[in-house]
């Protein structure tokens, strides 16, 4: 049986509290939901395991959701750490979508998520999970440390969390919309990915565009798209 974990390992050779790396990770576990240490044999007589490594620890990413408790998130697929080292956010972008009892979706059970985790001694604490709608690998710091952005995905938008006095993480007002009205080809939408920012400027990858757009950060408007076709 294989069920959907996270791994983080503490690279103590760089001697770095806040240096750290997360993994998706399948592997092999005993009838009781149990992490086998001896890991799964590959083709190659070889085994695999997440915990080989020393320091390593293995959590589980789950939001916590009042309708489905034991719930564990999957597609954890971009990770970064704050400017000051001690907040790690992991994003996942995979399809992370609950039906209730009665077959139909739960709305408030299907969204994305950003796992927020405090390394700021040398330990990994998970701290706060964050909900976005649809997302795209997309993540990254500000370089204050003081907010952060996450790509909408399908969406075309980027959402901006904030952080509030007393550390915790909130989304700050509406998402950016990018204003795409279609990507390239028929019936294809847009796809906000990858992002990055500068002291003022986000860039966005529009997978389905073809294209990157510039945002200015502090006015929330789009400055300019960039065809990539025509570079």
């Amino acid at each position: 049986m294989f069920v959907r974990r996270i791994l983080l390992i503490r690279n103590l050779a760089f001697n770095m509290t806040a240096c750290a790396a997360i993994a998706s990770y399948a592997f092999a576990a005993d009838d009781n939901d149990q992490l086998d240490p001896a890991g799964q044999i590959l083709p190659t007589s070889q085994r695999i395991t997440p915990i080989a490594n020393p320091g390593a620890v293995l959590y589980e990413l789950k939001p916590g959701l009042p309708e489905a408790p034991s719930y564990t998130a999957g597609g954890a697929m971009s990770t970064v750490i704050s400017p000051d080292g001690k907040t790690l956010l992991v994003l996942t972008s995979g399809y992370n979508r609950l039906n209730g009892q009665n077959g139909k979706q739960l709305s408030c059970a299907s969204n994305e998520y950003v796992f927020v985790f405090d390394v700021e001694h040398g330990k990994t604490a998970p701290k706060q999970v964050l909900q976005v709608p649809n997302t795209f690998a997309g993540i990254a710091f500000a370089p204050d440390g003081q907010s952060f952005y996450v790509s909408g995905g399908k969406d075309d938008n980027v959402h901006v969390f904030t952080i509030a006095n007393d550390g915790s993480w909130a989304e700050s007002g509406s998402p950016i919309k990018l204003g795409h009205k279609s990507g390239n080809g028929p019936n294809v939408s847009p796809l906000a990915a990858g992002l990055a920012v500068t002291q003022s400027t986000l860039v966005i990858a529009n997978t389905n565009n073809d294209s990157i757009s510039l945002v200015d950060a502090s006015k929330r408007v789009v400055l300019l798209d960039i065809d990539l076709r025509l570079a």
